[in-house]
């Protein structure tokens, strides 16, 4: 046996059963040097028809995993894709952990993957508000500062108060939890 044999053997990765959406090329090879994982690349905000279909294909049978850069063309695909599929799970890098100006899944270091896909967020639709905008809007949170607590509270990017409304009625967090937690970080 030769010594490449014995060192992949010993290193074995670690199998994800979703599909991971990405953007591009360069994040698939990122995850496929730390996972055995399947992607799909949307080709950045070119996403097209064709490639939203066997989106939706695989959340059907094996579950997908958006795991989008959390810039502004990340957030339009994450939009875009969230639109046409009822159940997905989806995982975040957070900005404030970014040291250089370009803040993407190839950018972000090993760990800071690893643990964003420990971190993997369930969303699903739904016809019911956990939080209405009346209690949102109770909770007097209409500062950046404020929405970023809370968006770190719950491992979500940062984004303003309609997306965090939206973001919190996905992950069904009712109007009562919200409230406790915002009180405890107070």
């Amino acid at each position: 046996m030769q010594m490449d044999d014995l060192e992949s053997q010993r290193i074995k990765k670690i199998k994800i059963q979703q599909v991971i959406v990405v953007e591009g090329k360069t994040d698939t090879n990122h995850l496929k040097r730390l996972f055995n994982v399947d992607t799909i690349e949307t080709n950045g905000s070119a996403l097209n028809s064709c490639t939203l279909n066997l989106i939706k294909k695989a959340a059907e049978t094996k579950g997908v995993i958006l795991f989008l850069d959390p810039d502004y063309t990340g957030n339009l695909i994450r939009k875009k894709i969230s639109q046409h599929l009822d159940k997905f799970d989806e995982a975040f890098i957070i900005k404030d952990s970014w040291k250089s100006k370009k803040i993407g899944v190839n950018e972000a270091s090993d760990i800071e993957i690893i643990n964003a896909l420990k971190n993997v967020i369930k969303f699903t639709k739904q016809d019911t508000q956990t939080i209405t905008w009346q209690q949102y809007n109770k909770l007097n949170i209409n500062t950046y500062n404020k929405r970023n607590k809370i968006c770190k509270i719950y491992n979500i990017p940062y984004c303003n108060n309609k997306q965090l409304l939206k973001r919190l009625n996905m992950l069904k967090i009712t109007y009562k939890e919200l409230k406790e937690k915002i009180n405890e970080k107070e």
